[in-house]
């Protein structure tokens, strides 16, 4: 049991990681100011 919640804690802790990292990679800027970036890439693949 406790080693099913180091797992997912250490999951959990990737994926916040790379989804801060991937905020700052910028795929096109929209006219109106937005953008679009792999932030939630991560989370729509599950």
């Amino acid at each position: 049991m406790k080693r099913n919640q180091i797992r997912i804690m250490t999951e959990i802790g990737m994926a916040v990681a790379l989804a801060a990292i991937f905020n700052f990679i910028v795929l096109w800027r929209m006219p109106q100011g937005g953008s679009v970036n792999l932030e939630m890439s991560k989370c729509c693949r599950f």
